[in-house]
C-alpha cells in the first residue's frame, strides 16, 4: 500500500490530537499490508514471493503487470498479437518486432513461404509441360521436314502433271481443230451486211434478221488452220441442175441450237469472195460479231430426165399443152369451192377455188383479181344483194343493175386483170336484162328451160319488176295484160320498139 497520510494540524476544537490520528493511519496502514501480502509480514510493501490464485476471478483495475525486470507483460501480449496476425507486405512496429526494428509479421512470412511453394511447384509443372512441348515441337519439326520433303515431291510432280496437261491440252485444241475442220467449213461472223469480202476466214449476211437473209458473203478462205482457199469447192455449190441446188447448214461452235438453214440457188465467185443467193428456211438464236460457225453443205441432185406420162414437169411448165384428149380416168373435172365471201362495194373472192357463197346483202360494183385474164367463177348467193353494172368492171346481162334473190347462182368471166363479164345464171327469182323474165318452151336447138312441148311458145311475167331501158336496136314484145311495179322504170329510146300483145 502507499504511504499512509499524515496531517501536521486540524481545526480546532478537533475530537482527536495529530499524533493520535497518525497513529491511526499507520496502523490502517500496517493492515492493508499484512492483508495483501502474502507472506504476512507486515509493512512488506505488497511483495509477494508466491503465486496469486484468484479462485476463478480476475485481476482487475491493475495498471501493469511486470516482470522480474520490471518490464510491463501487457505491452508484450499485445507485442506479439501485432507480431503474429499482422497483415501480408505490411510491417510490424517496431516496438513489437523482437530486434526492435521494423520488420514482417509471422503470417506474412508464412504466406510467402506458401507461395513460394506453390510457385516452385508450377514452375516444376511448367518445367515438366515445357519439357513435354519440346518433345512434341521436335517430333513436330521432324513431322514438317518430312511432310516438306513430301511437299516438294509432290509439287514436282505437280510440275510434271502439269506440263503434260498443257502438252495434252494444245493436242486437244489442235484435234479439236481438225475435227471442225472434218465436219465443215469454218468461218468467223461478220455483222456488216454489206455483200462485200467480208476478210479473211469470215462471212457475212445481206440483213441483220436471219430470216429475212437472201444473199450470203464468204471469203475464199476459210476459218481452218492455215486458212485453206476453199473456193473453188464453195463454186461448185449451184452446180445441180435442179431449182434448189442444196442447203447451207450453219452452226455456231458451243451453242449447236444457234443455226440457220438456206437453199441455195445460185454462187457468184468474185475472186477473193463469194456471194451466194439464198432462201431461209429455217433458224434459230442470234449472231454476234465474231461467233465462230461451222458451215455444212448438202447438194441437190440432178434434175431427171422427163419420161414417157411423166407429169412431174408440169409445176416446172407454166403454160403446159396437151396434144392429145384429156382423160379423166373416171374422174371429173370440178369446181373448186373457196372460202364464203361477205357481200363488198368490191367482192373480196380469193384465189382458193373459183365457185364461192356470198353472204350479206351489200351492194356489189367490182370484184376482186382472182386468176387473171380467162378465169371462170361462179357466185351463189344467200340473200338480196343488188349487182351495180359497170360498162367495164361489171358487165351486166342488158347493161342494167340486177338485184339476187337467196338461191341465185351467177357465172362470170375475167375477161381482163379484175374486170369481169356475166356468162350465165341459174336463178330461183327473177331473170337478169329482162323486163319480168320470161323463157322459151320447146324442142329443138334452143333446149327446153322449164319445160316441154312440140312447138316453141314463150312465157313471161305479168309485172315488170326490174328497171329496164331499150337501146335504138332493140324490139321487145311481152303477152297482157302487163304492168310495171312501183318504183320500177321502162325506158324505150327512139328507135326501139315494145310491144304489148
Amino acid at each position: 500500500m502507499a504511504d499512509r497520510p499524515t496531517i501536521s494540524s486540524h481545526p480546532s476544537g478537533g475530537r482527536y490530537s495529530v499524533a493520535t490520528l497518525n497513529a491511526n493511519f499507520q496502523a490502517l496502514r500496517d493492515e492493508f499490508d499484512n492483508v495483501f501480502g502474502t507472506n504476512g509480514v507486515g509493512g512488506a510493501n505488497n511483495s509477494m514471493s508466491g503465486n496469486l490464485d484468484m479462485n476463478t476471478y480476475n485481476v482487475i483495475n491493475a495498471g501493469s503487470i511486470l516482470d522480474s525486470a520490471g518490464v510491463d507483460l501487457a505491452l508484450q501480449s499485445g507485442f506479439a498479437e501485432e507480431w503474429a496476425s499482422k497483415a501480408e507486405d505490411s510491417l510490424v512496429s517496431t516496438a513489437a518486432g523482437g530486434n526492435l526494428v521494423d520488420e514482417y509479421s509471422s503470417l506474412h512470412h508464412a504466406a510467402k513461404a506458401s507461395a513460394s511453394a506453390t510457385s516452385a511447384s508450377s514452375s516444376s509443372s511448367t518445367a515438366t509441360t515445357q519439357a513435354s512441348n519440346a518433345s512434341t515441337s521436335a517430333t513436330n519439326a521432324a513431322t514438317s521436314a518430312t511432310n516438306a520433303s513430301t511437299s516438294e515431291t509432290n509439287a514436282a510432280t505437280s510440275a510434271t502433271n502439269a506440263s503434260t496437261s498443257e502438252t495434252n491440252a494444245s493436242t486437244s485444241e489442235t484435234n479439236a481443230t481438225s475435227i471442225i475442220s472434218s465436219i465443215g467449213l469454218n468461218y468467223n461472223f461478220d455483222s456488216s451486211t454489206t455483200m462485200a469480202d467480208p476478210g479473211t476466214g469470215d462471212f457475212r449476211l445481206n440483213n441483220a434478221t436471219v430470216a429475212s437473209v437472201t444473199a450470203i458473203a464468204v471469203d475464199a478462205t476459210t476459218n481452218d488452220t492455215g486458212n485453206p482457199d476453199l473456193s473453188d469447192f464453195v463454186a461448185t455449190w449451184d452446180d445441180s441442175t435442179s431449182t434448189i441446188a442444196g442447203y447451207i447448214v450453219g452452226k455456231k461452235v458451243g451453242t449447236p441450237a444457234t443455226f440457220f438453214v438456206y437453199s441455195v440457188s445460185t454462187v457468184a465467185d468474185n475472186t477473193g469472195w463469194l456471194q451466194l443467193t439464198v432462201t431461209h428456211v429455217t433458224s434459230n438464236g442470234t449472231w454476234t460479231a465474231g461467233d465462230d460457225c461451222i458451215f455444212q453443205f448438202s447438194r441437190s441432185g440432178d434434175k431427171g430426165d422427163t419420161g414417157v406420162g411423166d407429169m412431174s414437169d408440169l409445176i416446172d411448165d407454166l403454160t403446159p399443152q396437151l396434144g392429145g384428149d384429156l382423160d379423166c380416168n373416171g374422174a371429173q373435172i370440178q369446181w373448186s369451192k373457196g372460202a364464203d365471201v361477205a357481200s363488198n362495194s368490191a367482192l373480196p373472192v380469193l384465189t382458193d377455188g373459183n365457185y364461192f357463197d356470198v353472204t350479206g346483202t351489200s351492194t356489189v360494183s367490182s370484184i376482186n383479181t382472182t386468176g387473171g385474164a380467162g378465169t371462170l367463177i361462179k357466185l351463189h348467193f344467200d340473200g338480196a344483194v343488188t349487182l351495180t353494172h359497170h360498162a367495164t368492171n361489171l358487165i351486166l346481162a342488158g347493161a342494167t343493175n340486177f338485184t339476187t334473190e337467196a338461191g341465185d347462182e351467177v357465172e362470170f368471166v375475167e375477161y381482163d386483170t379484175g374486170k369481169y363479164r356475166m356468162t350465165g345464171w341459174s336463178l330461183a327469182g327473177t331473170a337478169p336484162g329482162g323486163g319480168g323474165g320470161g323463157a322459151f318452151l320447146g324442142e329443138g336447138a334452143s333446149g327446153a328451160s322449164v319445160g316441154d312441148s312440140g312447138d316453141i311458145i314463150r312465157v313471161n311475167q305479168q309485172t315488170l319488176d326490174t328497171s329496164q331501158t331499150m337501146s335504138a336496136t332493140d324490139n321487145g314484145s311481152c303477152a297482157g295484160p302487163f304492168s310495171v311495179a312501183s318504183g320500177v322504170t321502162l325506158t324505150i329510146n327512139s328507135g326501139a320498139t315494145f310491144t304489148v300483145i
